[in-house]
């Protein structure tokens, strides 16, 4: 039998493992698994954007998919290497040795010491110092991040717990990402950085030696703020680099070899570029709870910013070449918002009256309906008019206050006008990311869309399509994120030379090519968006 490779895909939900076959990308079998504690709202506060995860969640998962993926597996022996993609920034404060805190009895509650999570934006506030202070000297720190720094960043968070929690602070002596924390964890100790997490989310860069000044740390917050900043100064390592191998724990627990390769960690819309084929031209968009945008170019030069990108660095998913990363901080979760609402008091009445399963399937209903209602709507100047800022904006003009808004409302409006006039405004969000980069001389000529939203929702990526005025190609993949970072491993192990040649064996190249209709003229309507 041939070589297989495991990708593991840490998403905000829920995480999945997937076996995959080196020499053609086949996938043998998937498994995924809800984070218990988030799945039933731990930790978190919606309306303070303050979204935290226990790292048990996290390695409760870890050992489900793993052990569910090889259940029946005849092919154990086949299996050399494991590939690692999370959320990022989603960072942790830990001890000296790399422990999270709340893995500490006295902090097991703390959501200071938690992983917090991506869209979490309690940084705001730190993220404005940030810009201030390490953007506006001789050196612009935050060029990789187009002369902004997010909230959702890893030193905007660190921060703001810092100088927040001072009971949490006085213990912590580094910061973790998740996606270095869960290949720690298979290889039993602490690895080193992911470059795909530093090189923008931490502004770590060669040209200025690595991370920013220990001055500017001390500026802001302290000799702590310099402490932990001084923990994560080794070379970062590449998603195609291994970190290490499965310790013994690991390994007799899953009946698999101390051999098998473990590779550092990628940001999970790096590793679904990957798997979507991302190449010079070809841009991947993953639609799922946000969006990711990424791009690569290979004339781009090092130091060209592009105001408004979230991030720009030199390597990120090919060798070589520039890698742009834009985003909308929030996509499915629009429709989850939306869905929420209108679900909320029709529960409410109907609880106890009949069964759980009949709410949770009138429940799953509204969205599709929705969608099919939107569909047989004429196109209408004067039709409701949204935005799509649910949880801020990320990009390309980034702030992570605003808040969405639904105009044009009247007594005749119905739920199907929301919907679109939501899906429109998502729609809009992707326009002017494309625009932007297209605008600054990045080459963008075919989409290709992964994620659950691409794949579920044929009228989201028709409207987009039609709005952007390209087509889209959606691959036969559920898993794109787990295929990339699969393909990741199998470079790491050796399996393939580079992740060109990987590429090539391994990706999907059959699917669904949604066609851009000109039918609708957004001219207007998007002229509008932009001027809000």
């Amino acid at each position: 039998m041939g070589k297989k490779v495991i990708g593991i895909d840490y998403g905000s939900d829920s995480a999945r493992a997937v076996l995959v076959d080196v020499e053609n990308g086949n996938i043998i079998s998937t498994v995924a698994a809800v984070y218990p504690r988030w799945s039933e709202g731990q930790y978190c506060d919606a309306a303070a954007s303050s979204f935290r995860q226990h790292p048990l969640d996290y390695t409760e998962v870890l050992r489900k998919v793993l052990k569910g993926v090889l259940e029946g597996c005849d092919c154990k022996e086949d299996i050399v290497g494991i590939g690692v993609d999370t959320t990022a920034s989603t960072p942790a404060l830990t001890d000296a040795e790399g422990t999270p805190l709340a893995l500490k009895e006295k902090f097991a509650d703390n959501p200071d010491a938690m992983f917090v999570l991506w869209k979490d934006h309690t940084g705001t506030a730190e993220a404005e110092e940030i810009v201030k202070v390490w953007g506006g000297g001789a050196v612009n720190y935050c060029e990789t991040c187009g002369g902004d720094y997010s909230a959702e960043n890893i030193w905007s968070k660190v921060l703001h717990i810092i100088k927040t929690n001072p009971e949490v602070a006085a213990e912590a002596h580094s910061v973790i990402e998740l996606c270095d924390y869960i290949p720690s964890v298979l290889i039993g100790k602490r690895c080193r950085n992911a470059y795909s997490t530093i090189a923008y989310k931490a502004l770590w860069a060669k040209k200025w030696g690595g991370l920013p000044a220990e001055e500017l740390y001390a500026e802001l917050g302290g000799d702590k703020f310099v402490e932990i900043r001084n923990s994560l100064t080794s070379e970062p390592c590449f998603g195609t680099e291994p970190v290490g191998t499965l310790c013994k724990e690991w390994a007799d627990e899953l009946g698999l070899s101390q051999d098998v390769v473990v590779c550092a960690g990628v940001i999970d819309s790096l590793a679904g570029a990957v798997g979507a084929g991302c190449s010079p031209g070809k841009m991947a968009l993953n639609m799922g709870t946000s969006a990711c945008l990424i791009a690569v170019d290979p004339d781009f030069k090092d130091g060209m910013m592009i105001k408004g990108v979230f991030g720009q660095f030199p390597d990120g998913v090919v060798p070589g070449m520039m890698c742009f990363e834009m985003g909308l901080s929030s996509f499915g979760d629009n429709f989850a918002w939306l869905k929420r609402f209108l679900a909320g008091t029709m529960k409410s009445l109907l609880a106890g009256k009949v069964s759980d399963e009949v709410i949770a399937e009138a429940e799953d209903k509204i969205l599709p309906s929705l969608a099919e209602a939107a569909s047989a709507l004429p196109f209408r100047e004067d039709a409701p008019f949204a935005s799509d800022w649910f949880n801020g904006r990320r990009s390309p003009e980034p702030n992570p206050s605003l808040r969405a808004t639904v105009s044009g409302l009247g007594l005749a409006t119905d739920a199907a006008e929301v919907y679109y006039a939501i899906v429109e405004a998502t729609a809009f969000g992707v326009k002017a990311m494309v625009d932007t980069l297209v605008d600054n001389g990045v080459a963008l000529d075919s989409i290709t869309a992964i994620g659950g939203i691409a794949v579920k929702s044929p009228f989201i990526v028709q409207f987009l399509a039609d709005v952007l005025g390209m087509d889209i190609f959606v691959p036969n993949l559920t898993q794109a994120c787990g295929l990339g970072s699969a393909i990741n491993a199998a470079v790491a192990s050796g399996c393939w030379p580079t992740l060109i040649d990987a590429q090539k064996a391994m990706c999907v190249t059959e699917g669904v090519k949604y066609t851009a209709s000109s039918a609708r003229d957004f001219t207007s309507r998007y002229a509008r968006y932009r001027n809000m």
